[in-house]
């Protein structure tokens, strides 16, 4: 779900609510409405609904309401769905929820399982209490570090940002006809580091605010810091993209450009994704919590360091034009 799907009709279009600690901005959350969700680049639908046995059906601009429990049964029962055209598909065996990370504690919450005080404002009938539907939402952080490229150097921004222009359809001509061409380009150059990689002195101050600023009581986050103190686990990815990818900003276009992502892989910031009380069937109130943990912006600094210091300038300057052309979160 990339390039030109993003924020169309295959889009559920949803954003965040108003994030403080990123200057009180509201993100898009993206998510398709295709089958694969987000990665719908992977091609599942024709790639594995042929494998599939003849008791698979697939029904497409189908939206289920909710879960149908067995009535009075305790425990909960569940017995099949009901699709927002009132349609009832009953289940011989079980129901499987699998709504992805921004959807699935809605359809619980709609079918009646979740937080009561939530519930009961949104006019839903609690058959049973869950605290932590919604909660614990997690999502990687990013900064991007964009670069404009020396004239000699050429990059994958005209097929992206003037994708009608003469030099793309040229080179989607040649990808056509099997030639070379810059449609060939798969993706970026992945490295993960950990944070002795960066840096002894990274690590300990990394550690050291992570374990200060932890809530000592959750198993996610203890289970977090084991993996900030196993070394064989990276904390930090970098990835090497081909063209202009900033948050804020927008193409500044006349040049070529080159971006490198860094994304916090256990970012210690928890967050929650309920429905909206007021309409409970609309986008979800999806709220992140960004940067609410002091540790990310520590990781970030460290790491601003180690592209300055071993990174960008050592390997990367003889193609880059000079500074950073922007730094986006």
């Amino acid at each position: 779900m990339r390039g030109s799907g993003l924020g169309s009709i295959y889009d559920w279009n949803f954003t965040t609510t108003a994030q403080p600690h990123p200057g009180n901005r509201t993100i898009d959350v993206k998510r398709g409405k295709v089958l694969g969700g987000s990665a719908a680049l992977n091609y599942l639908a024709t790639g594995y609904l042929p494998l599939a046995g003849a008791n698979l059906q697939v029904r497409t601009g189908t939206r289920v309401a909710k879960v149908e429990f067995s009535a009075g049964s305790m425990p909960l029962r569940a017995t099949g769905v009901l699709l927002d055209n009132r349609t009832k598909i009953a289940a011989r065996r079980e129901v499987i929820l699998s709504a992805g990370s921004i959807q699935s504690s809605g359809l619980l919450e709609l079918s009646g399982i979740g937080q009561a005080s939530l519930l009961k404002v949104a006019g839903i009938n609690t058959l049973k209490e869950l605290a932590g539907v919604g909660e614990n939402y997690q999502d990687h952080i990013r900064m991007s570090n964009v670069y404009r490229l020396k004239k000699n150097f050429s990059s994958f921004d005209p097929m992206i940002y003037e994708s009608g222009g003469a030099y793309a359809s040229e080179q989607m001509r040649l990808w056509l006809e099997g030639e070379a061409s810059w449609y060939d380009y798969t993706s970026s150059a992945y490295s993960f580091f950990n944070w002795g990689h960066v840096g002894n002195s990274s690590e300990a101050a990394l550690l050291q605010l992570a374990r200060s600023d932890n809530q000592h009581n959750s198993v996610v986050d203890g289970k977090k810091l084991d993996f900030l103190m196993d070394p064989s686990v990276p904390q930090l990815e970098i990835i090497m993209e081909g063209s202009f990818v900033g948050a804020t900003t927008a193409y500044p276009g006349n040049g070529s450009f080159a971006t490198l992502i860094t994304s916090v892989m256990h970012p210690m910031s928890r967050g929650s994704v309920h429905i909206n009380a007021a309409d409970p069937k609309g986008a979800p109130v999806v709220d992140p919590r960004y940067l609410s943990h002091g540790y990310p912006f520590l990781c970030f600094g460290h790491n601003n360091r180690f592209y300055y210091g071993k990174y960008a300038l050592c390997y990367l300057q003889s193609s880059l034009c000079g500074g950073q052309l922007s730094e986006a979160g």
